[in-house]
């Protein structure tokens, strides 16, 4: 009963291994096609009517939001609905790239990052096995299946961070409290240029009555001289 068991789960590892290998190749073919294709979102427009929401949540949305990311009336809104601060992310990209920046990376960092986490488990438990002697040489079906899924998941990550935008020299602070900063970053150079001048003015004044006070002081001597005389 075991070995028909293994032999079962060995022929679904086998079909599980090559829907992942389909699925990364066809991933691979439609991001091209839209990136570089001029597809202009259609297809993940298509995918995202067989996704049901129920299972992927707001994914279908985001998919199919590529379509307005192409139009240039609608990407106006999408960008200013992306955050008035942030906008300098998306300046001068394709539409592809700022659906990615705006919609995917904005929305979805935090979930790939973890389902990649539990890959990287996966992979770890697996190998494991192996290195315990449960899983034999024959059974390199599993360790297959494990590997292609990292590596998608993977993938997946690295493409997200190649999206992600450069941080800036303020870090993930607010950007609400960087634009006081550099408000009051410009309130202190103005007023340290306007108490820069007012000492300039200040000090003219000291020298100017400095020089009244030397002719009012001669002008006081000069008569005592001559009445001495």
């Amino acid at each position: 009963m075991a070995t028909e068991v293994l032999a079962l789960l060995k022929t679904l590892s086998i079909w599980l291994a090559t829907a992942i290998g389909a699925i990364d190749l066809i991933g691979i073919l439609v991001m091209v096609l839209e990136r570089y294709g001029g597809m202009k979102g259609r297809i993940f427009y298509m995918i995202s009517h067989f996704l049901p929401k129920a299972v992927f949540g707001p994914l279908p949305k985001s998919l199919a939001s590529l379509r307005d990311w192409h139009d240039p009336e609608k990407r106006e809104a999408l960008m200013q609905a992306y955050g008035q601060n942030q906008e300098r992310d998306l300046i001068d990209k394709h539409p592809f790239s700022q659906w990615m920046v705006a919609e995917m990376v904005h929305s979805y960092e935090n979930n790939v990052q973890g389902i990649a986490y539990l890959g990287a488990a996966v992979l770890i438990f697996v190998i494991g096995l192996r290195g315990i002697q449960v899983l034999t040489k024959e059974d390199t079906a599993f360790i297959i299946v494990a590997l292609l899924l990292e590596f998608t998941l993977i993938g997946v990550l690295g493409l997200m961070l190649f999206y992600k935008p450069e941080e800036s020299k303020y870090g993930g602070m607010d950007l609400t409290i960087i634009s006081k900063l550099q408000r009051l970053e410009e309130e202190l150079v103005e007023k340290d240029t306007a108490l820069r001048t007012l000492r300039t003015d200040v000090d003219a004044s000291i020298r100017r009555l400095q020089t009244d006070l030397d002719a009012l002081r001669r002008a006081g001597e000069a008569p005592k001289g001559k009445g001495s005389a």
